[in-house]
């Protein structure tokens, strides 16, 4: 697994602790991808620090800063540029690499992604992973360039995730007090515990490289949840917590993408 290389897609909370528990897990090869500049608001859930905020240090620097001042025989690459913008530019580079890790939490960049690689413009696997509101969930999403599910079939029609946690419906999103900033609430210890477990069932991948399309849901404290005055999906309200389930995922009977794959 040394041998690995990975690029990053996305530097924030999720991604910039992904990166370092998988140096921890000896990756040794690594590409950042993100265009934002880490501020004081991200500090509290991100690798970085105030001292990287206060220097207006853009996201790929601090971890690529972090991981080498811990990992100094690592290489990292950094590019501060958009995601899809770097995808298009740089696809052959991108497709050096063994896997791509999406951690952005942006639906239409998530869903082009899946469309490129279906299309064969990407032709390594891709990986998605993100965490649900208030840590009662996460998910790592495996999906294969050509064989089971694409992405979007893992979506219903109104772009709920089919194997949601949290029951739909439900407002989560808040703003930053005093400016436009949404944000998905959850504490830095929810998403450290997720990225934790997360990073551990991507080294497994890695090891294993799945055959079809494949989702793993995290359960988290689902009674913690309940006493916030949130539901859960009916799906999980026998499920033990902090535990991982895992489902080969079937491509949508209409699916443009899917339907002359096998």
């Amino acid at each position: 697994m040394t041998n690995t290389s990975v690029v990053i897609m996305g530097c924030g909370s999720i991604g910039s602790h992904l990166a370092m528990c998988l140096a921890k897990s000896k990756i040794k090869k690594f590409v950042l991808v993100d265009k934002e500049i880490i501020s004081a608001t991200n500090v509290p859930r991100h690798l970085g620090d105030m001292i990287d905020a206060s220097k207006g240090f853009s996201k790929v620097e601090v971890v690529k800063a972090k991981l080498l001042n811990k990992f100094p025989d690592i290489e990292c690459g950094a590019c501060q540029e958009d995601i899809l913008v770097y995808t298009d530019r740089a696809r052959d580079d991108i497709n050096k690499a063994d896997y791509v890790l999406v951690a952005i939490g942006q639906l239409a960049i998530e869903r082009r992604l899946s469309f490129l690689l279906r299309k064969g413009v990407l032709k390594i696997p891709l990986i998605f992973v993100w965490i649900e509101p208030y840590g009662v969930g996460g998910h790592v999403v495996f999906v294969h360039p050509e064989k089971g599910a694409c992405y979007s079939c893992c979506f219903d029609d109104n772009g709920e995730f089919l194997y949601s946690i949290a029951a739909p419906g439900q407002q989560f999103f808040k703003k930053e007090a005093g400016c436009q900033t949404s944000f998905l609430p959850y504490s830095a210890i929810d998403m450290e515990m997720f990225v934790l477990m997360a990073s551990r069932k991507i080294a497994e991948i890695f090891a294993n490289n799945p055959l079809l399309t494949t989702a793993y849901t995290w359960v988290g404290d689902i009674k913690q949840f309940n006493k916030l005055g949130y539901k859960v999906s009916d799906k999980y309200l026998a499920d033990i917590p902090f535990r991982f389930k895992h489902r080969e995922m079937v491509p949508y009977r209409d699916c443009e993408l899917c339907k002359n794959k096998s």
